[in-house]
């Protein structure tokens, strides 16, 4: 039997998870779906997802299940961490409400306006990549311009698996993205505390 779950998040203590679980079960009840499992947790949007229960969440739903959501920012920390949660969740066959935007996505049935603003949501985080991607040429070329020198040095021995990533791992750093952030959005298998060290040895030595 499939399992319907609303998940619940608020930035600070300040806010009321309460409003949230309300218009969850009022759409459940009004879709006829049955009883709704919540997973809920007070943290900022900006702390990685298994932070977030979002790793439970996915791991918890299954192919038929149905997830409820009051609105698309409640699930991610940027339009990329939604479109790749939303994407995971499709791929899993897992159905998806989210309730003030008003978008339905059921794996099985790809009605055409639904698709159509997946695409939206897709090209705001391909706009959002490449927002980012500027805004890091704007600093680069400041710091260049500031007499800093970047980029590797000639010379230098390729021991880590980060190597090949430098570049845009500087970059990203340079913008002020925490380890956690760029291993995500790099999508490098790696862990926070190895790219950390890469940054302070290989990066900001060099800089």
């Amino acid at each position: 039997m499939s399992k319907n779950i609303g998940y619940l998040r608020v930035s600070t203590i300040e806010q009321n998870l309460e409003n949230q679980k309300s218009q969850v079960l009022n759409f459940a009840n009004n879709k006829k779906l049955g009883s709704v499992d919540f997973i809920q947790i007070q943290i900022s949007s900006r702390k990685k997802d298994s932070d977030r229960k979002i790793t439970e969440l996915i791991d918890n739903l299954n192919q038929g299940d149905n997830l409820i959501v009051v609105e698309l920012s409640r699930l991610g920390r940027s339009v990329v961490n939604v479109v790749t949660i939303i994407n995971t969740l499709i791929d899993k066959g897992v159905n998806i409400f989210i309730i003030k935007e008003g978008l339905e996505i059921n794996p099985t049935e790809q009605n055409p306006f639904t698709m159509f603003q997946i695409s939206l949501i897709g090209a705001f985080a391909e706009l959002e990549k490449n927002l980012i991607s500027f805004r890091t040429k704007e600093s680069l070329q400041i710091l260049k311009q500031n007499g800093i020198q970047l980029g590797r040095k000639k010379g230098a021995i390729i021991k880590s698996k980060y190597d090949q990533h430098k570049d845009k791992i500087q970059e990203l750093h340079i913008l002020g993205l925490s380890s956690t952030k760029i291993l995500k959005y790099l999508d490098i298998d790696g862990t926070q505390q190895s790219l950390s060290t890469f940054i302070k040895n290989k990066i900001v030595k060099n800089v």
